[in-house]
């Protein structure tokens, strides 16, 4: 099969071939070739998805971590349902050719369907597919990359499910996409968001102390549990009392957000009590 590079490639050297002059045969076929690549964009890019997608397999859990890295880093929003699918347990081989559908049980058999489309392909009985199984170790780290595959959707609420994905699974790797999309994104509440997952990030990875702290900042300035917890971490002792986290400054700054944090989750759970008494009231 011709990959969508190829095809790019192709262009590029029919146009060079043409000197750079848009003459009217070499227009035609530039014309020509660039429609066939733009048609042909999407169902070549998903089969350039298939090796990694037929990765996530083969061998053990660690080989399936990888695959799911693999497919991240593509940054291809046809990878989301097949991740979404792994992560729901419905992502099978079949046995006989090893290709990868999304299946769902249809009484004694399995209706299958292609990964990326949906689109229904065969069905088979339970016994001609095995699931791809995963474990919570994978569970996580597959929310972490449906989380930096999401951030790109067009949907505003797909994007900020995404940051709040990455959020609980702060991988390394998200933060330069993280930076990214705060730099394009343009709904303020989805980039608040976003900025929540960064600094998630920072704290956990981020080897400078003055970018923990400057996240920490970041973090108090959130009123939610999530916030309240990873805070709190920062906070806890050994059996002997002595701190986990080494960087005192980190810990008083820690310490200062959270009992923002904690003050503004006691008002509004007051508030919020305030106003069901009226309500009930009424």
């Amino acid at each position: 099969a011709v990959s969508y590079r190829t095809a790019i490639g192709a262009l590029s050297l029919l146009y060079l071939s043409c000197n750079g002059e848009f003459m009217p045969r070499c227009l035609a076929y530039l014309t020509v070739l660039l429609m066939a690549a733009l048609l042909l964009a999407a169902p070549l890019r998903a089969a350039d998805l298939g090796p990694l997608i037929a990765n996530l397999a083969e061998g053990g859990f660690k080989d399936t971590a990888r695959a799911v890295d693999e497919l991240a880093a593509t940054g291809d929003p046809d990878a989301v349902p097949v991740l979404s699918a792994l992560l729901e347990g419905a992502l099978y081989q079949r046995k006989s050719d090893k290709k990868i559908f999304r299946a769902e049980k249809v009484g004694r058999e399995l209706q299958l369907f292609d990964p990326i489309t949906g689109a229904p392909v065969d069905i088979v009985g339970k016994r001609a597919a095995e699931k791809i199984k995963v474990n919570n170790r994978l569970r996580k780290q597959i929310r972490g990359a449906l989380g930096t595959l999401t951030l790109v959707s067009p949907d505003p609420d797909q994007r900020r499910s995404g940051a709040d994905a990455v959020f609980k699974t702060p991988a390394p790797e998200n933060a330069p996409l993280l930076r990214a999309a705060i730099a394009k994104e343009t709904d303020q509440a989805v980039q608040r968001r976003m900025q929540r997952a960064l600094a998630a990030v920072t704290l956990r990875h981020d080897s400078d102390p003055a970018a923990r702290i400057a996240a920490v900042k970041t973090l108090g300035s959130f009123t939610d549990q999530e916030v309240r917890g990873v805070l709190s971490a920062l906070l806890l002792t050994d059996q002997d009392g002595s701190p986990l986290e080494a960087d005192a400054q980190l810990r008083a700054a820690a310490a200062t957000a959270l009992a923002e944090v904690e003050s503004r989750l006691e008002f509004w759970a007051i508030a919020e009590s305030i106003f069901h008494g009226l309500s009930l009231g009424s």
